[in-house]
């Protein structure tokens, strides 16, 4: 975070506001301010699914992303 801050000032000070925002967008994603998100699937892909098999499916995908993550 303090070489993001250091980063952003400099920029600002060198009139390169551009690399000063992409400095405060990363100290916003790194605080958990900002969350990056992802589209899984397409429009409609999931409209033939039952509520119980929706569940089963998130449940599952839920799933390989835990044990990705440990």
């Amino acid at each position: 975070m303090d070489e993001l801050e250091q980063a952003r000032a400099q920029a600002m000070e060198n009139g390169h506001e551009s690399a000063a925002v992409s400095a405060t967008k990363e100290k916003s994603i790194l605080a958990g301010h900002r969350v990056e998100r992802a589209q899984i699937g397409g429009p409609g892909e999931f409209d033939h699914l039952s509520d119980q098999e929706l569940l089963a499916d998130l449940r599952e995908r839920w799933a390989r992303l835990e044990s990705e993550l440990h």
